[in-house]
C-alpha cells in the first residue's frame, strides 16, 4: 500500500492547541501500526516539522521508502516550515533530505510560498502516490494527522482531504488533539 500524508506542525508556542509535542509519541506509535497493520510499502508527503517528519521518521524505522515533496527550495523549506518550531526536527529533516536525494526522491517544485504553493504541493503529493499505485499495482491511502477543524480556507490539511476526497481515495484520520 503506498500512502499520501499530510498533516499539522507542531504548534508554535503560544499557539492555539492544534498539535501539541506532548502528542508526539502518541501520534508517532498510531503511525507506526497504522503503516504496520495496513503494510504501508512507500509514503508521499512533505517534510515539515510535525505530521510529515514524524511519518518519516517511521518509515525509516521501519525501512518504508518515501518520496519528499517540497513546495520551494531545501535551506528555505528548513527556515520556515522544520526549525522554527519546539522540537529538535533539524536531524531528522536533514537525513530524510539526504535519504531522498541519494534514491532521486526528492521533489522540489520552487513555487511560491503561500497558499497555492502548498495547495501544488499537495497535488503533487497525491499525484506522486498514484504514480507508486499504479505503477507498483499496489493500493492506495491518504492519511490525514490533524484535528479534523478547518482554520481557514487557506488551510492546507483542509486541502490535502478535500483533494483525497474529491478522487474518491480512502482517507485514514489521525488525531493531533
Amino acid at each position: 500500500m503506498i500512502a499520501a500524508l499530510a498533516g499539522r506542525r507542531i504548534d508554535a508556542l503560544g499557539a492555539e492547541p492544534r498539535f501539541p509535542s506532548d502528542r508526539i509519541q502518541t501520534v508517532h506509535g498510531v503511525i507506526a501500526e497504522q503503516f504496520r497493520s495496513r503494510k504501508v510499502t512507500g509514503l508521499v508527503s512533505s517534510a515539515a516539522c510535525g505530521a510529515d517528519l514524524i511519518a518519516i521518521h517511521v518509515s525509516m524505522e521501519l525501512d518504508i521508502c518515501f518520496r519528499i515533496v517540497l513546495p520551494y527550495g531545501i535551506d528555505d523549506f528548513r527556515r520556515s516550515s522544520v526549525v522554527d518550531r519546539p522540537g529538535k526536527w533539524e536531524a531528522i529533516y536533514d537525513e530524510a533530505i539526504g535519504r531522498a536525494q541519494i534514491r532521486g526522491d526528492l521533489i522540489v517544485l520552487n513555487v511560491e510560498r503561500n497558499a497555492a504553493g502548498y495547495r501544488s504541493a499537495n497535488q503533487t503529493i497525491i499525484d506522486e502516490a498514484v504514480c507508486l499505485s499504479v505503477n507498483g499495482a499496489t493500493s492506495l491511502i491518504a492519511i490525514a494527522i490533524w484535528d479534523s477543524k478547518r482554520r481557514n480556507s487557506e488551510d492546507a490539511t483542509a486541502d490535502f482531504v478535500d483533494r483525497a476526497t474529491s478522487l474518491h481515495l480512502p482517507i485514514l484520520s489521525i488525531p493531533t488533539l
